[in-house]
């Protein structure tokens, strides 16, 4: 990048090297038109990177950890198993369990029996009665029998969903026993080892998603109103990764910092390969209204000491091009193109795209026009 300079000396060592350049043939670079456009202003902002998912993994039973089968930098599937705890003593009990149920089933079967023998000796009182042959007595006591084995039936039927249900709670116990991952994500820190005896709810491994990110912008507080106002569109380009990708601004926080006096706008990132949680980014947001601004390629813009500029292909009476050094200001970019001021901005003008960084000013240069 050639600086552009001032003074008489200056002055003589460009009009040198601009004579000698014109003995050279012409550098062949590529130009892109100038041209006005409608576009909304924006506002560069910084942000991070945020995992939209992120736990330590805790155990929901008390135990000695038996394996430990997730490390640091692994990817893990929704599901897959973290550790496994020793589960002896729940599986002895699940034993016991099942036993007592076969025992609770085995009452209500007997309890069935006398209930039935229990309602036949009712219903033949009953018959008895009804031909004046039967003592009222024993109709009542025999209706009291009747009614107590049905308690009992009730009674037995009550054990055997309570065995049921312990057997249940008692095989999820078990089964709690593997810790897994509940999102996919990578392992970032194991906070407990092969061996270590854990009390329930104690962490095993933090997990982060790797997959599901999320772009925390900071905003000034004057562009509350404009980012509130509608859904839009913004631009987060991750320097570390060389990437940058477009998505909606899916909601804004509502809380001001009340020290650096601004907010957080959120964006959704896509899944994307080299994109990793706590990666710095940088983001063009809609903070204005619509308006006819002049735009040019990003790889048009140039930087010196005094600022930005840009080559534009400038014709000769001969009918050649030469590279001429035009300043702008840049306000802010929009997708490939860059948004820019001038006082010398003319519509139309073929500003160099690529092979600019070798040029100087007035260096003979051919034109080819980008398709």
């Amino acid at each position: 990048m050639h600086l552009i300079r001032t003074g008489p000396r200056a002055f003589l060592g460009v009009l040198l090297s601009v004579l000698a350049a014109w003995q050279q043939p012409p550098s062949p670079v590529r130009v892109d038109a100038l041209r006005k456009e409608s576009v909304e202003e924006r506002r560069q902002v910084t942000g991070t990177l945020r995992a939209a998912q992120r736990a330590q993994v805790a155990t929901r039973e008390a135990g000695v950890i038996l394996e430990l089968l997730a490390r640091e930098g692994q990817a893990l599937d929704k599901g897959a198993v973290i550790a496994r705890l020793d589960g002896r003593l729940l599986a002895l009990e699940l034993l016991v369990l099942r036993a007592e149920q076969e025992t609770a089933r085995a009452v209500l079967a007997e309890q069935h029996s006398e209930q039935e023998i229990a309602l036949r000796d009712l219903e033949a009182l009953r018959a008895l009665g009804e031909r004046g042959a039967a003592n009222p007595k024993e109709l009542t006591d025999a209706q009291a029998r009747a009614a107590s084995a049905k308690a009992r039936v009730a009674a037995a039927e009550s054990g055997v969903a309570a065995a049921t249900a312990r057997i249940e709670l008692t095989q999820k116990r078990l089964s709690d026993m593997e810790v897994t991952a509940p999102f996919a994500g990578s392992v970032v820190r194991r906070l407990a080892q092969a061996g270590e005896y854990l009390a329930q709810g104690a962490a095993v491994v933090e997990l982060v998603s790797t997959q599901d990110l999320e772009a925390w912008l900071e905003l000034p507080q004057q562009h509350w109103t404009a980012a509130t106002r509608q859904a839009s569109e913004v631009e987060v380009s991750v320097d570390a990764a060389g990437q940058s990708v477009v998505v909606a601004l899916e909601r804004v926080v509502g809380d001001i910092d009340a020290r650096a006096r601004t907010f957080a706008a959120i964006a959704k990132i896509p899944p994307q390969a080299g994109f990793a949680p706590g990666m710095s980014v940088s983001g063009w947001i809609v903070t204005g209204a619509k308006s006819q601004e002049w735009t040019v390629a990003r790889d048009a813009i140039l930087r010196n000491a005094t600022g930005a500029y840009v080559y534009v292909a400038a014709g000769m009476p001969d009918g050649q091009f030469m590279a001429m050094p035009q300043p702008v200001e840049v306000l802010f970019q929009v997708g490939t193109r860059v948004v820019v001021r001038g006082p010398t901005l003319v519509q139309g003008q073929k500003v160099v795209i690529e092979g600019n960084e070798r040029l100087f000013p007035g260096a003979p240069i051919a034109p080819i026009s980008s398709p």
